[in-house]
């Protein structure tokens, strides 16, 4: 099945609305009083029996968006860190701006303090505007 594309005037309202709101977010996203959304933490526990896994831990963290660093960040590390994890697994949507690398890289140099960390990148961090090499190059850089 091919997808086709979208009319003239739906494309045009697109592209005007991504540039309308793209200035608007990262606006807000200057000013962390201004955050709407989610920012809580769910813990959840789920056991799995696999005898080459007997007595292991791990912990999986998803759609963290660190534009910038909020003290909720140090209370998702500190509750990790009560889990005592084996392994941390961080599964995409990363950042959204390009401004979030230094937020991104306390928040899991923080995590590594804990237990080996793994990262693959989302959609988000695809469209974020950071190359992926970048992204290599200092994941690399923080080990």
């Amino acid at each position: 099945m091919t997808r086709r594309p979208g009319s003239w005037p739906d494309r045009a309202r697109s592209f005007i609305g991504y540039c309308l709101s793209e200035p608007l977010y990262r606006l807000f996203s200057l000013v962390p009083h201004l955050e709407i959304g989610l920012s809580t933490h769910e813990i959840s526990r789920l056991t799995y029996r696999h005898s080459f896994l007997a007595g292991r831990r791990a912990a999986h963290l998803s759609d963290l968006h660190l534009d910038r660093y909020q003290p909720r960040h140090d209370l998702i590390i500190a509750a990790i860190g009560e889990l005592r994890p084996d392994w941390i697994f961080v599964t995409g949507d990363l950042l959204n701006v390009p401004e979030g690398l230094p937020h991104l890289f306390r928040f899991l140099a923080g995590l590594r303090k804990i237990a080996p960390v793994y990262v693959t990148l989302g959609n988000h961090d695809h469209y974020s505007g950071v190359p992926i090499d970048q992204y290599c190059e200092l994941a690399d850089r923080h080990k």
